[in-house]
């Protein structure tokens, strides 16, 4: 069994809330254009931001908005 990368774990996590949140809009009757994910990006490592960047992740808020932002641009981590 492969063992899943923390890349994959947060875009699995991700598509999870997403499907969630999708349920909880429908069940509302909102609309899905009026509802906007943002994820806190405050404790985290700058991998993991730029992984969730990479599953498609792009709003992010929080006292560590500005630090994810630079995370993102920042290079990648080695092993």
């Amino acid at each position: 069994m492969e063992i899943p990368s923390r890349r994959d774990e947060i875009a699995a996590s991700l598509s999870a809330v997403r499907q969630r949140l999708a349920r909880a809009i429908e069940r509302a009757g909102r609309l899905p254009s009026s509802v906007r994910l943002v994820a806190v990006s405050k404790t985290r490592p700058a991998g993991d931001v730029r992984a969730a960047f990479a599953a498609v992740q792009a709003g992010f808020g929080g006292d560590g908005a500005r630090r994810a932002l630079g995370s993102i641009a920042a290079p990648p981590e080695t092993p």
